[in-house]
Formats: structure tokens, sequence, C-alpha cells
């Protein structure tokens, strides 16, 4: 028996959705997605400092409060329970500034060159706001050049930010960095590691 195709012309298919839909769904997903990779990585500055007070309130509370006067003991007993920090008298002596007239080269482009092997690093600038370390860091990654930034706490009460290149263990890329920094007018100190 023949079958009539007539009507059949006229029932509608479902349309599949365009693809601008996919598209904004698959945007809407990433974003998601990257939304929660960043909280999971994220902890923000100010819960640092809660959880350390947290701690430092806890400490406080489970110190016992200061008596009448104990007997004095000796030297050695509390000297062993008084941590001993090495550190802060090593690290200074690790890195050595070196001197214009001490570095010994030939000079291009205006800069005496390094030619004595070692591990250097430069430092562009120290700043006591970390505004300031953190423009010059800005400036310097434009010109291509990756420095970071040091906090240093000098005299257990001035904070200084020091923005440093390095550490350079390629004389070439040394003195070409050199070269970049004293083209652009930044002056910055040579410091050598001592190893």
């Amino acid at each position: 028996m023949p079958r009539d195709y007539k009507h059949s012309a006229n029932r509608k298919q479902p349309q599949p959705a365009p693809g601008w839909v996919w598209l904004v769904a698959g945007l809407a997903l990433g974003l998601f997605v990257a939304l929660l990779v960043f909280l999971r990585q994220y902890q923000p500055a100010t819960a640092v400092r809660t959880t350390r007070s947290v701690a430092t309130t806890r400490s406080a509370a489970q110190t016992p409060k200061p008596e009448a006067k104990k007997p004095a003991l000796n030297k050695e007993a509390t000297s062993a329970k008084e941590p001993k920090f090495d550190f802060y008298t090593i690290l200074p002596e690790m890195e050595v500034m070196v001197p214009d007239q001490d570095i010994s080269g030939k000079v291009e482009h205006g800069v005496t060159q390094v030619a004595a092997p070692g591990t250097y690093i430069l430092q562009a600038g120290s700043f006591r706001k970390y505004q300031q370390a953190d423009r010059l860091k800005a400036q310097l990654a434009l010109l291509g050049l990756e420095a970071d930034i040091q906090s240093v706490t000098v005299s257990g009460t001035e904070t200084w930010h020091r923005v440093r290149l390095g550490p350079f263990r390629n004389l070439k890329k040394l003195n070409e960095t050199r070269e970049v920094l004293k083209e652009h007018h930044i002056e910055a100190l040579l410091l050598k590691l001592k190893s």
C-alpha cells in the first residue's frame, strides 16, 4: 500500500541550538571552574592576619602571669629555652656590594662589563613604601626585566622594600641587564653573593 508523504513534511523537527548559545554556555562553565580554582588557592591577607591574631591571643591567654620573683636559673638553662637565629648575622655576610672601581672589564655602551665569575644580584632601588617598589618593578617589567621585591626590617623598626634582579650566574646576561638599566637611567647596585 502506498504511503502518503504529503503531511509528513509539515511536521516540525526540533532545531539544534544556535552556535552562540553553546559559546555562552561554555564560557560560563569555564569562568565558573576558574572561579572555583581561584577561591581554592586564594587566601585573603585579612584572614592571615586574623589567624595570627587569634593564635597570638590564645598563646597570650595560655602564658602564666608573672608571680612573685622566682629564683634565677643558671644561664645554660635559660639559653637552652630561647631560640637562636643565626640568619640575622649570616644574611648580611652573604652578599657584598661591588664598587664601580672594582669592576674590571672593557666598557661597552657606557657600562663597565663584569668579567669576574660569580653569582650577582642587581638592586635597582630601595623604598620605604611598598607602592614605590611595586611601581619600579612594573617599570622594569615593561623593559622586559623580571624583578622581585624583598622586604627587610632595619634596626627592628623601619621596613624597606628592595627591588632586585637576579641572581645572575651568566655574566653576559648580567652585563646586558646593566646596559638596559643604564640606558633607561636606572642606577643599580651590583651585589656579589659569597659562595
